[in-house]
């Protein structure tokens, strides 16, 4: 392992801490990874009146995907803030 990854894992991933971005990265993939919480997602969404857009991961070779998925979830903060 490289020390960049090394570094990136220590300080990104720490799932007993997490630093806010790594949460909402997390947070990002729970959702996307499982078709019962995207219907989950969009059935909270209906419910609310609120777009059914999923919060998008960011990526490395995408210079504005964190900024895109910031927006994302600022958007939708209703939606995470539902129970």
């Amino acid at each position: 392992m490289s020390l960049v990854t090394g570094d990136w894992l220590t300080l990104e991933l720490d799932l007993r801490n997490p630093k806010p971005l790594a949460r909402l990265r997390i947070l990002a993939v729970w959702i996307s990874r499982s078709s019962q919480r995207r219907k989950q997602w969009k059935r909270i969404c209906t419910l609310m009146n609120l777009a059914t857009k999923y919060i998008e991961y960011d990526v490395d070779t995408r210079w504005n995907s964190t900024f895109r998925m910031l927006e994302d979830a600022l958007n939708a903060q209703p939606q995470v803030d539902e129970k």
